[in-house]
């Protein structure tokens, strides 16, 4: 029996949505791996310095999910108040 081709199985929006949220815990992930790999090789970070940024990654996580802060909001205070573009 010859197998279906994936380009015309039917998916439902639910399908869709969930290969979406899925995405983009893999890119943030990834960026997240890479941005500590970064810190631990090439700024000598202290594991536990890491982990210190992971919590506050975290925090911020958490508040801009309760709307207390927007992402936005933390891209205008690094440029404008540091002077870091984070380009998208």
């Amino acid at each position: 029996m010859r197998k279906p081709n994936p380009r015309k199985v039917q998916r439902t929006q639910a399908d869709v949505d969930k290969a979406w949220v899925e995405g983009e815990r893999f890119g943030t992930w990834g960026a997240l791996l890479m941005l500590f790999t970064v810190l631990y090789d090439k700024e000598h970070a202290e594991p536990k310095d890491i982990q210190r940024v992971w919590d506050e990654v975290n925090y911020l996580a958490e508040s801009v999910a309760e709307r207390r802060v927007t992402l936005n909001d933390l891209d205008k205070v690094l440029r404008e108040e540091y002077g870091v573009e984070v380009k998208r």
